[in-house]
């Protein structure tokens, strides 16, 4: 098997295992138990939090 061959199956292996690995860790944290509920969240229901290093806008005229 030529070096290049085993480089891409070594990859897609890596690839999917680790995409394994993800999954198994959303399920067992509980990530995909409830995926609806931010969507019951309104996004207006919290008022924005200052931010200091905001630039102040200038008025030209």
């Amino acid at each position: 098997m030529s070096l290049g061959i085993q480089v891409v199956a070594g990859w897609m292996a890596f690839v999917t295992l680790f995409g394994l690995a993800l999954l198994a860790w959303a399920v067992y944290s509980g990530q995909l138990d409830d995926a609806v509920a931010i969507k019951r969240i309104p996004i207006d229901e919290k008022e924005p939090e200052a931010w200091s290093a905001r630039p102040k806008a200038k008025k030209e005229g």
